[in-house]
């Protein structure tokens, strides 16, 4: 997959009100981040979130504040023209590759292209990364045998199991086929309905990462598996999978 790249900045407007504090001031020239300006001095406060940033511009009576969702940093200063509204600059990462390699694993809010932002898995520690997580399994307590629409929107849980949006695109000429959307090459079955789970798949298929975690022993191709992975033993049901896609 290729991610186009972009910076959207996202300004918000309000009214100033409070009181001024001339207290944690830092010069700008030691934070790297080409959204602020240089040689200006900035009121730095940490943040969870935009809004946040917003009220603490508000209480320090300050027009403009610019809020890091990575480093959860709020800056806010006032220009000389801009007393009167508060505008709002917030930064966010495209995509995992735009973390600081120092990062920890964990979800972050990335914005692949404008107006289009979510919450991924970044995997920063793993070889040749960081990664971005679109599907993790290592439990039973997501049922991975859902419609179109679900996998289409996503679900589960980031820090668990879940599939990530966004990855039913056509791969290697095969499209993605669901229990409600047979897209696969047999006319005779849903291989979804089959394999019992949702893939790429043609007929059917020798990988099925989203079938039976609880699987039936008398039909292991319904499992979750990755034929061939294990030499001889065609169909081996796995504990935990994960699929991860990086930016070329």
């Amino acid at each position: 997959m290729v991610w186009l790249l972009a910076l959207p900045v996202f300004t918000a407007v309000g009214v100033v009100c409070g009181v001024e504090n001339t207290q944690k001031i830092w010069d700008v020239d030691e934070v790297s981040n080409t959204m602020l300006l240089p040689h200006t001095i900035y009121i730095v406060e940490l943040a969870g979130s935009a809004i946040e940033c917003v009220l603490t511009a508000m209480t320090y009576n300050k027009s403009m504040a610019t809020f890091d969702g990575l480093s959860q940093r709020c800056f806010t200063y006032s220009t000389k023209t801009q007393m009167d509204l508060l505008y709002l600059n917030v930064i966010r990462q495209e995509t995992c590759a735009g973390l600081d390699p120092a990062s920890d694993s964990g979800v972050y809010r990335v914005t692949p292209v404008p107006g289009d932002s979510f919450d991924v898995y970044c995997d920063m520690g793993s070889e040749h990364g960081p990664w971005t997580i679109i599907q993790n399994r290592q439990s039973n307590e997501v049922d991975f045998f859902r419609n179109w629409d679900e996998y289409k929107n996503g679900f589960g849980n980031l820090l668990g199991n879940f599939w990530l949006a966004d990855a039913l695109k056509t791969t290697n000429g095969r499209m993605f086929t669901t229990i409600d959307r047979d897209n696969d090459f047999d006319e005779s079955r849903n291989c979804a309905e089959t394999r019992h789970g949702a893939w790429w798949f043609r007929k059917c298929t020798n990988a099925n990462l989203n079938g039976l975690y609880n699987y039936d022993p008398t039909n292991l191709r319904t499992s979750m598996y990755w034929r061939n992975l294990f030499g001889k033993d065609m169909y081996v049901p796995l504990k935990t999978s994960k699929m991860m896609l990086k930016k070329p």
